[in-house]
């Protein structure tokens, strides 16, 4: 059995890591299934319209677990280990009994997980496993991210979701953090008007 496991939202200022870990089942290439998987890929590659529709055909025909590290642990712990433990913790909910095989994507194995693994770097680009968990955890964090987004409009995080744009920078400077803030990460640059590129 092959179970993927993928995290979004390393990069971001504000909102959880969220991982997803799926077992596809088994596909036919000439059936209706492989159809509407067809555009299966990196969710960076796809428009948020076919990963909405996507996710919803992963998680009616697949066996998946979705799990969270919190802003909190990814200031504790730094991004990479939050995101470790986030897909950890969704592997673990799968609740897998028998025989298995991981594929992580990145380069580093999950630490504290007695299951076999192998590390694909861009492994959304080569696993289709490894891009259904991308699709269906952006789908979710994407849209708990709109839902926060509610309680705190000035970030603008129904549109930038929790990343660096210069709405979320000011808003930072004029507000302050909340406690979806990764305040760690953030202090940093602080003393800036706005991050340089790809500094954050």
């Amino acid at each position: 059995m092959l179970i993927g496991t993928d995290e979004v939202g390393r990069g971001c200022l504000a909102g959880p890591v969220v991982a997803a870990a799926v077992i596809l089942p088994t596909i036919d290439v000439s059936s209706e299934l492989a159809v509407q998987l067809a555009d299966l890929n990196d969710s960076k590659q796809v428009s948020p319209q076919k990963r909405a529709l996507l996710a919803a055909v992963l998680m009616t025909h697949c066996r998946y677990a979705i799990a969270e590290a919190t802003a909190a642990e990814v200031d504790r712990l730094n991004v990479l280990q939050a995101s470790l433990i986030a897909m950890r913790r969704a592997i673990r909910k799968l609740e897998v009994t028998c025989p298995a095989l991981i594929a992580v994507d990145g380069n580093q194995p999950i630490k504290q997980l007695k299951v076999e693994q192998i590390t694909i770097v861009d492994g959304d680009n080569f696993s289709a496993s490894v891009a259904a968990a991308s699709i269906i955890a952006k789908v979710y964090r994407d849209d708990l991210m709109t839902k926060l987004s509610r309680k705190h409009p000035q970030f603008g995080w129904d549109s930038n979701k929790g990343y660096r744009s210069r709405q979320h920078w000011t808003a930072i400077h004029e507000h302050g953090m909340t406690r979806w803030h990764r305040r760690r990460f953030i202090e940093k640059w602080l003393g800036m008007p706005y991050p340089p590129p790809g500094s954050v």
